[in-house]
């Protein structure tokens, strides 16, 4: 039965070329970059305008769908350095949540695309 599975695995490997899993990391690098960055911004925004008690609020689907698409960990570290929203639950069990699916889905890809 192990044989199979190496057999499975090394089929895999070899209709993936290396060139197009370097493109792919290098894809998902500057994605999450890109996200972590405006998570970071979107917080600090609604932060700044929470402070104020005046202009626009940055709505709560708008984090919760820059933390899902990539995020999650500067906008979780952001939201406990500034302490913004760190009384909402939603929030510190939420973007908690999302951290270790995406960690899980990462060492998924891993492990199986190599």
């Amino acid at each position: 039965m192990r044989d199979a599975t190496k057999w499975r695995r090394r089929r895999v490997e070899s209709m993936i070329s290396p060139e197009f899993l370097s493109a792919v990391k290098t894809t998902a690098i500057i994605w999450v970059s890109f996200l972590s960055v405006l998570s970071v911004i979107l917080t600090v925004c609604d932060k700044l305008s929470s402070k104020k008690r005046r202009g626009a609020r940055v709505p709560e689907a708008a984090l919760f769908l820059a933390a899902v698409l990539g995020g999650s960990a500067a906008m979780y570290i952001t939201m406990l350095v500034m302490r913004h929203k760190t009384n909402h639950k939603r929030f510190m069990i939420g973007l908690p949540v999302i951290i270790v699916a995406q960690y899980g889905i990462l060492m998924y890809c891993i492990r199986f695309a190599g």
